[in-house]
């Protein structure tokens, strides 16, 4: 248990980088890097047919709102593509399931809640 007056909140910190490994396995080099977003509680899947990486966020709000959102970053820039809400609260928290992409484009993702889904219509 956490003494009186210690912050006992979890913040995950920003961060992805994608590395380009070399022919051969001869070493590798840092592509890019997006310092905005963070996925503390999923493994994050790209799809090939969109070339975006797909990823559940809980951005830091000072309000303390659990606002969960859908984010894509686009894998050829780094840039944030887009984020979409998906709701708040404790039915929203994905418990740390896994996220998979159906092959019809649809992203599923296990929450207390049950299973949300979301489709990127690009």
């Amino acid at each position: 248990m956490a003494r009186p007056g210690l912050e006992t909140r979890f913040e995950p910190q920003p961060g992805f980088a994608r590395i380009k490994v070399k022919p051969h396995g001869n070493g590798c080099r840092k592509v890019w890097t997006n310092n905005e977003v963070s996925a503390p509680t999923v493994v994050p899947k790209i799809s090939t047919k969109t070339g975006l990486i797909y990823i559940y966020t809980r951005p830091s709000d000072p309000s303390g709102s659990e606002g969960y959102y859908w984010t894509a970053i686009d894998y050829a820039s780094a840039k944030t593509a887009w984020r979409q809400y998906a709701g708040s609260g404790l039915g929203y928290n994905n418990n740390y399931a896994g996220l998979a992409i159906g092959p019809n484009g649809t992203a599923y993702l296990g929450t207390i809640g049950g299973i949300i889904a979301l489709r990127d219509v690009r």
